[in-house]
């Protein structure tokens, strides 16, 4: 899948990825429990499961938020 979108922070990495057009999935590295994973430290990329396709993420140090389709 093509990557739509990366956010890069102190304590964690977001992205998204999918089509151009269409929202996608969402995947999370570093301490992904500031974007609403595990509280272990991912060292490798994971994806995050939400409600819907991802169309936007933006983070912040302690925080990410998700624009959903």
């Amino acid at each position: 899948a093509n990557v739509k979108q990366v956010c890069l922070g102190k304590f964690h990495s977001v992205w998204v990825s999918g089509t151009a057009n269409e929202g996608g999935e969402v995947w999370c590295a570093g301490q992904p429990a500031r974007a609403g994973g595990p509280h272990s430290t991912a060292l490798r990329p994971a994806p995050l499961k939400l409600p819907e396709p991802c169309i936007q993420v933006a983070i912040t140090l302690t925080s990410t938020v998700f624009l959903l389709q």
